[in-house]
């Protein structure tokens, strides 16, 4: 940075940038100074890369010259990489406003318009922000008393008209602000206009009532509130507000991107105006038969009607004139159409009516008034009314539910996603629903369903119940289709091939298909059920000399997630056999990227070594995975050996791994190594070590500690949900979890494992703590939600020494033989002995 700008003083920190205040010299003005990534964070390369994107998205927001929007003066780059200068703001962010008291009407329609306008501009240039959240959003008050909104820190924004996937930092942690982040970024989805505008919604909600929308005790509880839905109305929060203002806050942060409103002007323009006196207001859907109807998902993940505007019924009338809104409506950019429903429309087309039950709906008209206006021979489907329907799904929608064939055909047109013909419930009870003739029925069901989203609705059940004799199907909608509905096949196949199906899915993986991954973890999945693990690859390691292309390294993904000592003795092999040949052990790391466990470290050691750049890079970053893997041992060794032998870039992420371990091995080694290079990293990882170590769960002997608080670690973290702070559908192996613990004293402690498993139980897994590790096994249970304790044959306690007492690491991770969902569990105990 030149002399133009000078530092005066830090004044915010973010995960991967400050903000500083500064003087600009030529034009006399206090102004913001931002940077991304430093030097002393990350790889030449990586600065350099950050300092271009930060130069682009800075240009193009300098060209925004909006009022809610803060100003981009000027951007460049020096030795400690890009910067961009902006206005320094005075005054409070609005999670600081909101920390005083919630927002009144008047106040919330303001913060809705000036920060939707913002919003507007910004997509009318292409760009998505990724990190709203109430931080992001500057108060600036007025002396008039009056306030004006400006939208910070776009540092995350992207330039594209394309949905763009969510990007990661130099970590591996998603950015973004968990309590506002859309789902799709949880799952590293496509991101759109609707990803900003679900945060905003959050950013609403909480204006509103002060509280998260989704909320838990965890991080991972957290991530799992937005992707199970797990919300309270709003409405029931705030009974005083207008129902209408209720729905449109509900209709942001719906689930599905698909089901919010695709940009921020489509919301502003369906921003429920102002409510006139003495008239009922109706506000027509812009585009045709398309309302904003907020799906409110409680915690058991079902869907609840639109709330209704709990005012009396008018006196009845024969005609019910509905007519637009007038007076002050500036909100509405849109004009709104009026209409009249006749109580003798009996030859109306029953897709119009349905559109005007809903118009009304979202305009708040009583349900007495409904009565009135809508004709009582109105349907929602022809197999049942809308009443038989919903008292029948209710009777359904308990846990363990037990119902017949029929109920399979009646539930199954409600997956359709069609607005007058769905239910979400639908799926949940389906993938749970016990009796005679189900499963026959779910299957017949599936060989009948047209192409589309019914179907792919019941392939999504019949892969949640493991219905093994759904693979014949399943496998030819498989072959015969393209798109959502082959993806959706194949990761069906995961979850109900059998062993013995090994050879017919690898002969779909010889041939050039798409959705490679989802045929891979089937394969996967059947191997690691088989109990001969010494002889369960000898057939894959027969094929991988004489492989190539897409199926070669198709057989090595599958080999490294099986694992075995045979197998990576074989490997080993290969290594030396084709040292010189380059393209064939890039395809090799891609086993030794997903091994299973640590063994593979001395082999990955060996290839850092290579002499080509690209191997070495590859076996660094295959190498720090294993570092992160649960161990409760000292590392130091290991952690010395990356920092001398991998790149730097590289290297780096053998920090996360210490943050992760935060014991005293893991101090020692951060106070006491002298590497030239990396004293002021040391420094930055001293301090995150010393974090962690002081946020350390208690142990309390016999007292559980929950699933919730632990972190799941690994490449399918995403993959594993929390709700009621316990953990459901653990796939493995590629996700493991850790609990960072602090052990009262010495003696001997016995570990206990909450688990439940419908689908067969029996799975491995492996727990570890302070360098000891125990086998235990997951136990077959009758529910889903009865937690037993985890055998453990040979042995259920760990000795922990006196030298071992305070921080340390407890860790779960698949075992050998495991089944495709391991388990579900609730929590752990230690009882000290």
């Amino acid at each position: 940075m030149n002399d133009r700008y000078q530092i005066v003083k830090k004044i915010g920190q973010g995960g991967i940038g400050a903000v500083y205040e500064a003087f600009d010299t030529q034009l006399k003005r206090k102004v913001a100074l931002k940077r991304v990534l430093t030097p002393d964070q990350a790889s030449p390369q990586a600065v350099s890369e950050a300092a271009e994107s930060l130069m682009q998205e800075a240009t193009t927001m300098s060209t925004l010259n909006h009022p809610n929007i803060v100003s981009v003066y000027d951007v460049g780059r020096d030795d400690l990489g890009g910067f961009v200068v902006m206005e320094l703001l005075a005054g409070e962010t609005l999670d600081q406003t909101i920390a005083e008291s919630v927002l009144t009407l008047e106040d919330f329609r303001e913060v809705v318009n000036q920060t939707l306008e913002g919003l507007i501009a910004a997509q009318a240039a292409d760009m998505l922000h990724r990190d709203l959240k109430p931080g992001n959003v500057m108060v600036i008050w007025r002396p008039s008393g009056k306030f004006q909104l400006k939208i910070l820190d776009f540092g995350l924004a992207k330039v594209s008209q394309n949905p763009s996937k969510q990007t990661i930092d130099q970590g591996d942690a998603i950015l973004g602000s968990i309590f506002f982040m859309a789902p799709e970024q949880f799952e590293r989805a496509a991101l759109t206009f609707a990803s900003d505008l679900y945060a905003m919604g959050a950013i609403y909600y909480f204006t509103l009532t002060g509280k998260y929308p989704f909320n838990g005790p965890s991080a991972p509880a957290v991530m799992a509130a937005h992707l199970l839905h797990n919300v309270t109305s709003l409405e029931e929060l705030r009974p005083d507000l207008p129902p209408e203002i209720c729905q449109w806050v509900m209709w942001l942060i719906n689930r599905n991107p698909e089901d919010r409103p695709q940009s921020a002007r489509e919301a502003l323009d369906l921003f429920p105006p102002p409510h006139p006196t003495g008239e009922v207001v109706m506000m027509a859907a812009v585009v045709p038969d398309a309302v904003p109807v907020a799906r409110v998902l409680p915690v058991n993940a079902t869907s609840t009607p639109i709330p209704k505007r709990k005012v009396p019924a008018p006196p009845p009338a024969p005609v019910a004139s509905v007519k637009p809104a007038t007076g002050p409506v500036a909100t509405v950019r849109k004009q709104t159409e009026s209409y009249t429903i006749r109580a003798d429309d009996s030859d109306e087309d029953e897709d119009e009516k349905n559109r005007k039950l809903k118009l009304l709906l979202i305009a708040g008209v009583s349900v007495g008034a409904l009565i009135i206006l809508i004709p009582v021979g109105l349907h929602l489907s022809k197999e049942m009314s809308l009443a038989g329907f919903k008292k029948r799904i209710d009777a359904l929608a308990v846990p363990n539910p037990e119902g017949t064939p029929k109920d399979v055909q009646l539930l199954a047109p409600y997956l359709s996603g069609d607005p007058k013909r769905s239910d979400s419930r639908a799926l949940g009870i389906l993938s749970s629903l016990k009796g005679p003739g189900v499963d026959e029925a779910m299957v017949n069901e599936l060989k009948s369903a047209p192409a589309g989203p019914i179907r792919i609705g019941l392939m999504r059940a019949l892969a949640a119940r493991g219905l093994t004799t759904a693979f014949d199907p399943v496998l030819a909608i498989y072959r015969s289709t393209q798109g959502e509905e082959r993806a959706v096949a194949g990761e069906t196949l995961q979850h109900i091939a059998k062993p013995g199906q090994e050879s017919t899915l690898l002969s779909f993986l010889k041939d050039n298909v798409p959705n490679r991954p989802n045929l891979e973890n089937a394969v996967i999945n059947l191997i690691r059920q088989n109990k001969d693990v010494a002889g369960r690859t000898r057939g894959l390691l027969e094929e991988l000399p004489i492989s190539s292309g897409d199926y070669r390294k198709s057989l090595f993904r599958i080999t490294g997630q099986a694992g075995g000592p045979e197998s990576l003795e074989r490997i080993g092999r290969l290594v030396n056999d084709k040292a010189e040949d380059h393209p064939f052990l890039s395809d090799l790391l891609l086993c030794l990227a997903v091994w299973p466990d640590r063994s593979a470290g001395p082999l990955l050691q060996q290839m850092m070594t290579n002499a080509d750049a690209v191997i070495a890079s590859e076996a660094s970053r295959a190498y720090n995975r294993l570092l992160s893997m649960p161990a409760g041992g000292d590392d130091s060794t290991n952690w010395k050996y990356v920092l001398e032998k991998a790149p730097r870039g590289d290297a780096l992420n053998v920090f996360e791994s210490m943050a992760d371990n935060p014991t005293a091995f893991t101090l020692a080694f951060l106070t006491t190594t002298n590497l030239p290079g990396w004293e002021r990293t040391f420094q930055q990882a001293q301090k995150s070590v010393e974090e962690s170590a002081a946020a350390a769960l208690p142990v309390q002997s016999g007292k559980l500690i929950p699933a919730a608080q632990a972190k799941p670690r690994g490449a399918q973290e995403g993959a594993s949900f929390v709700q009621e702070g316990a953990y459901w559908t653990w796939t493995t192996p590629p996700t493991w979890f850790i609990w960072v613990l602090k052990l009262p004293k010495a003696g001997t402690y016995k570990l206990e494992v909450l688990c439940s498993a419908e689908q067969g139980g029996e799975s491995e897994f492996i727990a570890s703590l302070a360098g000891q590790t125990l086998k235990g096994t997951s136990v077959t249970t009758d529910s889903k939600t009865t937690f037993v304790p985890a055998v453990f044959p040979g042995g259920d306690t760990f000795q922990i020494k006196d030298n071992q007492v305070g921080v340390q690491v407890l860790g779960l991770q698949a075992g050998a033989v495991t089944k495709p969902r391991l388990m579900n569990f609730s929590g752990i105990k230690l009882t000290v002995k």
